[in-house]
């Protein structure tokens, strides 16, 4: 089976001893690739009933029904304490990967390992790992067409402080200065440098609040660009 550049990414931090739960796993393509791979035990879970059905009969269709558990439900509610180590939540927004990790504290209390890729977000879902006792251990970029995906992968451990920045855009990225960094914060700069055009134009005091709050995420894009092109520190 081929898997898209995300996909990939995403399996790249699971190893063989695993024993995992996809958590959206839509298609179940990433669970069915895992378990030919040589991972043996595999849940693999969708929301909705469309996705889930298309999955179970990915998974019988291949033969992995007995390294491939899948299953109708929300987020980690599917899951028992303690049945796997290693979570995937992709293809989510942030918050909303923090809501189904906040949403089940004992199964998330026997996880080892994080692997997310948040699609929006990103330093809402940093915030959240470093203040509930996950250390950010690999970050990696990977482009598809036109988007730069993140992927973030964590471990359970304390003592993990970020500086504002590098809950913005990734302590493992800014670190290793990734070679999409620079394009996707480029992105990002001429995305709020149009929100910031639109709203010179309204002309009112929310609009010039919001001006004010945008002109700083401007101003520390620039800088952290900057930085990044003239190998400076941060």
């Amino acid at each position: 089976m081929n898997l898209s550049k995300r996909l990939l990414a995403l399996a790249s931090f699971i190893d063989i001893g695993d024993r995992l739960a996809d958590i959206g796993t839509d298609h179940g393509y990433l669970p069915i690739f895992l378990a030919n791979r040589g991972n043996n035990y595999i849940v693999a879970a969708d929301l909705n009933k469309g996705p889930y059905e298309t999955a179970l009969k990915n998974v019988q269709k291949v033969g992995l029904s007995a390294k491939i558990d899948v299953r109708l439900g929300d987020g980690l509610s599917v899951l028992k304490p303690g049945e796997v180590d290693t979570a995937i939540i992709a293809g989510m927004g942030g918050a909303t990967i923090v809501d189904i990790l906040s949403g089940q504290p004992l199964i998330v209390q026997g996880l080892k390992k994080l692997v997310l890729q948040p699609m929006t977000d990103e330093d809402i879902l940093r915030k959240w790992l470093m203040t509930n006792g996950w250390v950010i251990d690999d970050e990696e970029l990977v482009q598809e067409d036109d988007k730069i995906y993140t992927v973030i992968m964590a471990r359970k451990g304390a003592g993990f402080r970020l500086k504002e920045e590098e809950i913005l855009y990734g302590p493992v990225l800014l670190a290793r200065k990734h070679p999409l960094l620079k394009e996707k914060l480029e992105k990002e700069l001429e995305h709020r440098k149009r929100i910031m055009a639109q709203i010179k134009r309204q002309g009112s005091i929310q609009a010039r609040e919001q001006s004010e709050k945008m002109s700083a995420e401007i101003k520390r894009l620039e800088e952290v660009l900057e930085c990044l092109l003239n190998a400076k520190p941060l």
